[in-house]
């Protein structure tokens, strides 16, 4: 009988596609360092959104789909995107200025996007 494969031998084979062995590590990680149950975790929401007067193509394209679909009555459709984010800590100020540090470096464009922050 043939040994069952390990996940690294499985991940080093040449059959999987990139974006397979990384969906597959990353899972695996996902299970491994999960937070301890009684670690104090702050959920964050973040919401990105293009300003006022910056073209959305995306949000055209998704309207004129939808309309396309037959969905009538429809205004102007602006296309975003949402984070959410676990933070380790139990001070829910420093959580939000935390993740506004990463809005500003890195989660929005803040040329051509404005965000939002909750923290539950």
């Amino acid at each position: 009988m043939k040994p069952m494969p390990t996940a690294r031998r499985v991940l080093s084979s040449s059959l999987l596609p990139t974006v397979t062995k990384r969906s597959i590590e990353l899972a695996f990680l996902s299970l491994v360092y999960k937070l301890p149950e009684h670690t104090n975790v702050i959920k964050a929401r973040v919401v990105v959104t293009l300003k006022n007067g910056v073209l959305d193509p995306q949000g055209k394209a998704i309207g004129h789909a939808l309309d396309g679909l037959g969905f009538q009555g429809l205004g102007e459709i602006r296309q975003g995107k949402v984070f959410d984010i676990a933070v380790e800590g139990s001070d829910k100020d420093k959580v939000r200025k935390d993740v506004e540090a990463m809005c500003e470096k890195l989660l929005a464009n803040t040329v051509i996007e404005n965000y939002t922050v909750e923290v539950a």
